[in-house]
């Protein structure tokens, strides 16, 4: 079976979505699936035609440089630019199906080209993009956003098939009278680290014998990482061996940064950038406890992140925000560990009870590690995939 999987962007650019991205590619190869992948122009610009990174050879797309700083014509362009792409590969690879992912923009280019070719077509969607716009601050007219959502509904019922990343995406969708029989859901997973043996981490943080707060993922404004430094600095009036531990990038690092400078004690705290993804497991068992503060918003709500699994299968408790993508990712949660999005108080009150108790979190960690290690492995989460490349007739 060869598949091509036509991508917004991958690694070596580090994020969530490049992160699920190779992990379904490498385990979809382990299960016998020859996969090829073809990322935007979002990707960056060329340097080469393709990379090849362990054993996934990712193609890439050459960008329009010269025009792509006229912002109105940029989405024209990456549509454009895709359709080149995708027209070439199929020609080049020949592909059996073809699993676009999100977003709409990717999806309609590839369904266009991939219907003249005659060639099946996945579409997969892991978060509704005007709802990403408006959960990122970013200005997302009216219009714009009922012609993004009109497009995705389009799309949708003209693919062949359409999967989601959880239940939450599979109800909206079906709301918009897309077919519940062509719809399969494919949630997250993890790939569980062969060894969590603690590294010796103190030298670079100097958070020896400290107990350490973490969060560890992308600086979007939705994460409510503002909130955990607020609740941070409550925390400490109380508590003065507590250190915090932020590892990641994007938008709102530099507004975390600026938060940050303004506190009192600059050695209990650690800002740190994104780093490679074969040191992040470092960083994940420097930290106690991991805390996800989202705040509440239509993408918060419907969709599931990737981090709080990870930091699962690392064996690390959390402490959380009762928005709908989170608890329909978090299996049996503690009642304590759960606080209202963007409530501080209730955030700092739930620090303090794992102080008080960490050892009560710890074991809900420890047996929820061996719930995720059962169902939510990514070489299991791929299967999924395998009978609706089947029932495209591959």
């Amino acid at each position: 079976m060869r598949t091509l999987h036509v991508l917004d962007h991958s690694l070596p650019k580090i994020s969530g979505y490049s992160i699920r991205s190779h992990a379904i590619l490498k385990n979809l190869q382990a299960a016998g699936v020859q996969v090829f992948a073809l990322t935007s122009d979002r990707q960056g610009p060329l340097t080469l035609p393709y990379e090849d990174i362990e054993n996934i050879c990712y193609f890439r797309t050459n960008s329009f440089n010269f025009l792509n700083k006229i912002k109105f014509l940029k989405q024209f362009l990456t549509i454009f630019s895709t359709l080149i792409s995708v027209h070439t590969a199929i020609i080049r690879l020949k592909p059996q199906v073809i699993h676009v992912h999100s977003p709409c923009t990717l999806g309609l280019a590839t369904w266009l080209i991939a219907r003249v070719h005659g060639v099946p077509i996945l579409y997969e969607i892991r978060a509704f993009w005007e709802d990403a716009f408006n959960a990122n601050r970013q200005q997302f007219f009216q219009w714009r956003t009922m012609l993004v959502r009109y497009l995705e509904t389009f799309l949708c019922q003209r693919v062949d098939k359409v999967a989601v990343i959880c239940q939450g995406l599979a109800d909206a969708l079906e709301k918009r009278r897309i077919s519940p029989k062509k719809i399969c859901i494919v949630p997250n997973g993890v790939t569980i680290p062969k060894s969590t043996q603690t590294v010796d981490f103190n030298n670079e943080t100097g958070f020896r014998n400290h107990k350490t707060i973490g969060f560890i993922g992308s600086f979007y404004a939705y994460e409510g990482i503002l909130l955990l430094c607020q609740a941070f600095l409550k925390s400490c009036a109380t508590h003065q061996t507590l250190r915090l531990l932020l590892v990641g990038t994007g938008p709102e690092f530099e507004a975390v940064k600026a938060c940050l400078a303004t506190f009192p004690r600059q050695d209990q705290i650690h800002l740190i950038p994104a780093v490679p993804p074969d040191r992040i497991q470092e960083y994940y068992q420097r930290c106690d406890i991991l805390v996800y503060p989202r705040l509440s918003s239509p993408l918060t709500e419907t969709v599931t992140p990737l981090k709080p699994l990870e930091a699962i299968a690392q064996k690390k408790p959390i402490l959380f925000s009762n928005v709908g993508g989170l608890l329909e990712l978090i299996p049996n949660p503690l009642p304590d560990s759960i606080f209202a999005p963007g409530d501080v108080e209730q955030l700092t009150v739930a620090i303090e009870k794992w102080l008080n108790n960490p050892m009560h979190y710890q074991e809900w960690a420890e047996t929820t590690y061996q719930h995720i290690q059962r169902t939510r492995q990514w070489s299991e989460m791929v299967k999924r995939y395998l009978p609706e490349y089947a029932a495209l007739g591959v």
